[in-house]
């Protein structure tokens, strides 16, 4: 399984790589109005809007890296999500992997209130240094962070002003 590894802060994380499209540098993010904390806003990719996602907030990370060349927006394939186009941003894109999906652990317990809901495994691996200490590594699990926090999508109500609406769920 090809994973591709993004920093957020001082942490590391994987997501799979089937669902990214390509990696950009930062771009200019268009604030929207009414929308949740971890969607600063939306950009536009090749005449479509892509909403943004802040793992950071989502998360509970604080970044480290501050508005530095290496932060990246990781932007999701179309095919990920019917409804709306998404992308999310990280501190530094480092690696592309094929890890064995034998050393994908499930998690089994609840490890915090945001972060254990949105994580499909832990990934072991030998550490690089000379030391033969675990490196270990969190799997996100990006279409439970869709499917569950993102209950809305932009609308333009009137040109030029961007809004969030949240989806209504009857119960």
């Amino acid at each position: 399984m090809f994973l591709v590894e993004i920093l957020l802060g001082e942490h590391h994380f994987f997501v799979e790589a089937g669902i990214v499209q390509k990696i950009l540098r930062i771009t200019q993010v268009q604030p929207v109005y009414n929308s949740p904390p971890y969607i600063p806003g939306y950009m536009c990719y090749k005449d479509e809007f892509v909403t943004l996602i802040d793992l950071h907030n989502l998360l509970e990370f604080r970044s480290s890296i501050e508005n530095n060349d290496n932060r990246r927006i990781v932007l999701l394939d179309k095919n990920v999500s019917k409804n709306a186009r998404y992308a999310f941003t990280a501190d530094m894109v480092s690696d592309v992997v094929n890890i064995e999906e034998s050393l994908i652990e499930p998690i089994k317990m609840n490890i915090g209130a945001n972060l254990g809901d949105y994580m499909k495994g832990v990934i072991k691996r030998k550490s690089q240094e000379k030391e033969e200490k675990e490196d270990n590594r969190i799997l996100l699990n990006v279409d439970k962070i869709l499917s569950t926090l993102v209950r809305g999508s932009i609308r333009e109500p009137v040109g030029g002003f961007f809004c969030w609406r949240y989806n209504i769920v009857e119960v």
